[in-house]
């Protein structure tokens, strides 16, 4: 074999070996370079402070009852008198010697409240606590006599569901409610205390803002005025409300 053919063997020898090795190196390169796992985004939590404001219609419902000389607290008598909104009432007795008088009254109005609070995420299990002041303005019985509510207030407990960015709630706790009694001339300002419980839907727009819908019923309980007929008060409501709150 001549020089030139042993040459020619060692140089393609030589170029098989090193295309081999590039190819193996190449292999090795791609099966290093697998492609990283995209990981899932967190799941929305609910936990965490809020702050935030709602506004909605609501309807008061006022029940006097009182001892008066001539039926006083009937829808359009003397005494608890007509009211704004509609009533209705009866009495017992006759002739100017005292007796039991009762009448009801209700009314519509628009309410607004402030709100804060706290909820805890157990993995989609939605408790917390919130606090909430607002201003009624809503006058039940207008004329001489007549009842205002204005501040109310409310603390609750909330429990719910939470679906992802949806959270189904119910809500109770004490509400109270800054009211005033006028008749024939004078006033009385007291607070009422008693109960509320209501339900709602609440959803996260965003991490951070969060929109909500709710219906509300709150019993005031009832309290004994001094003045007038000195009518013992009853007081309910029944709320709507849309709000916005904004989650830290």
């Amino acid at each position: 074999m001549s020089y030139v053919s042993k040459l020619a063997i060692a140089l393609a020898a030589s170029v098989a070996a090193t295309t081999s090795a590039s190819a193996g190196g190449l292999a090795e390169h791609y099966e290093e370079a697998a492609p990283a796992k995209v990981s899932a985004a967190p799941a929305f939590s609910w936990e965490g402070f809020y702050v935030g404001g709602s506004l909605g219609g609501k309807r008061n419902r006022l029940t006097a009852s009182a001892q008066t000389s001539a039926g006083g607290i009937t829808s359009g008598g003397s005494g608890m008198g007509s009211g704004s909104g509609s009533g209705s009432g009866y009495s017992t007795g006759t002739g100017s010697d005292p007796v039991a008088s009762t009448s009801s009254h209700s009314a519509s109005g628009i309410s607004a409240s402030v709100f804060i609070g706290h909820n805890w995420d157990r993995n989609g299990l939605v408790y917390g606590v919130e606090g909430s002041i607002g201003h009624a303005n809503t006058d039940i019985l207008s004329g001489e006599n007549a009842f205002e509510q204005g501040l109310n207030a409310a603390l609750r407990l909330r429990v719910g569901t939470a679906l992802d960015r949806t959270l189904l709630y119910v809500a109770g706790g004490v509400a109270a409610s800054k009211v005033k009694l006028i008749s024939e001339g004078a006033s009385e300002s007291a607070t009422m205390t008693g109960w509320t419980f209501g339900a709602g839907a609440e959803h996260a727009f965003t991490n951070n803002w969060l929109g909500r819908i709710e219906v509300n019923y709150s019993d005031y309980g009832d309290h004994s005025f001094s003045i007038g007929d000195a009518p013992t008060i009853e007081l309910e409501q029944t709320e709507l409300v849309i709000g916005l709150a904004y989650k830290f």
